[in-house]
């Protein structure tokens, strides 16, 4: 189930605020390599220094950060979710066990009983060491 953590441990914490600065370093050295040094890669790169020392000196102060980014990404892990688990049901098991029934493949024999119980009868077994031997 998806719980928003309202009360993150500052060890959290420090692997947010390292995370933040990983990205926007990636995103930063990216920028500048397409447009060259210009004013936004300098500041998204300030802002992961930033980030990072935050992270390392004080990760209490990123709590708000967290929070927030936990609350903005909560609906859309939801929502991926869900249509996730509804395209893997109608798109995948559903279809299959319908192609399956229409060919007529009845794995426990349960369509093909005439009498009222499901009970079939099983030869005893002939040698009992083979319990032993499993597999």
């Amino acid at each position: 189930m998806l719980q928003i953590n309202f009360r993150p441990d500052e060890r959290m914490l420090r692997q947010f605020g390292c995370l933040c600065w990983l990205l926007l370093s990636v995103l930063s050295a990216y920028r500048w390599w397409r447009d060259g040094l210009d004013l936004i890669a300098v500041v998204q790169q300030l802002a992961a220094v930033s980030l990072l020392l935050l992270a390392i000196l004080r990760p209490s102060f990123l709590r708000p950060l967290f929070v927030a980014w936990s609350i903005a990404a909560f609906p859309m892990g939801w929502l991926v979710s869900h249509v996730l688990l509804f395209v893997m049901y109608f798109g995948v098991f559903w279809p299959t066990g319908f192609v399956l029934r229409l060919c007529g493949w009845d794995p426990l024999g349960l369509r093909t009983s005439g009498s009222g119980s499901l009970w079939q009868d099983r030869p005893p077994a002939s040698d009992l060491r083979r319990y032993f031997r499993q597999y």
